[in-house]
C-alpha cells in the first residue's frame, strides 16, 4: 500500500529571509528593501570569500611553482600582476551567475548588478592584458640583443 505523499514546499533564501523580517513587524515596503540588500551582501561577502581563497591557494601555489622553474615569462607574469589580474575576474563570474538565484524579484536590479560584473570583467581582463603586455616587452629588452632596437613607441 502506497501512501501519497505531499510535495515539500520548495522555500528559497529569499522566502526564508522575508519571513523572519515579516515576523519583525515591519512595512512590506521596508521588508522587500532589507531583504535585497541582505541578499545582496551575501552574495558580495560569498563571491569576496571565494575570490580571496582562490588568491590566497592557487596564487600561491603558481607562485611557488614560477620561482622553482627557470623560466623568466612565468617570473615575469606574477611581477606584473597577470594573474592576480586574471583571479580579479573570479568573483565577478560568481556573483554574476548568482544573482539571479538569489533574486526572485527585481528584474531591473538584476540587470543592473550584471551589467556592471560584465563592466568589471572587462576591466580585469583589460588590467590582464596590460601586465602581459608588458611583462613581454620586459622580456624583450631582457635579451641583448633587443636592447638597440626599442619598442617602446608600440607600448
Amino acid at each position: 500500500m502506497q501512501e501519497d505523499k505531499q510535495p515539500v514546499p520548495v522555500h528559497t533564501l529569499d522566502d526564508l529571509l522575508q519571513g523572519l523580517l515579516s515576523d519583525l513587524g515591519l512595512h512590506s515596503f521596508v521588508i522587500n528593501i532589507l531583504d535585497q540588500a541582505i541578499l545582496l551582501v551575501t552574495v558580495l561577502l560569498t563571491a569576496m570569500g571565494i575570490g580571496y581563497i582562490f588568491r590566497r591557494f592557487l596564487l600561491n601555489g603558481i607562485s611557488r611553482l614560477a620561482h622553482r622553474t627557470h623560466y623568466t615569462w612565468d617570473d615575469l607574469l606574477l611581477e606584473h600582476n597577470v594573474i592576480r589580474n586574471l583571479l580579479k575576474i573570479v568573483p565577478a563570474i560568481l556573483i554574476y551567475m548568482l544573482l539571479p538565484f538569489f533574486f526572485n524579484e527585481g528584474r531591473d536590479l538584476i540587470s543592473l548588478l550584471r551589467k556592471l560584473c560584465v563592466i568589471y570583467i572587462i576591466f580585469a581582463f583589460l588590467l590582464a592584458l596590460n601586465g602581459l603586455i608588458l611583462a613581454m616587452y620586459d622580456h624583450y629588452r631582457r635579451k641583448k640583443v633587443n636592447r638597440v632596437r626599442s619598442l617602446k613607441g608600440l607600448i
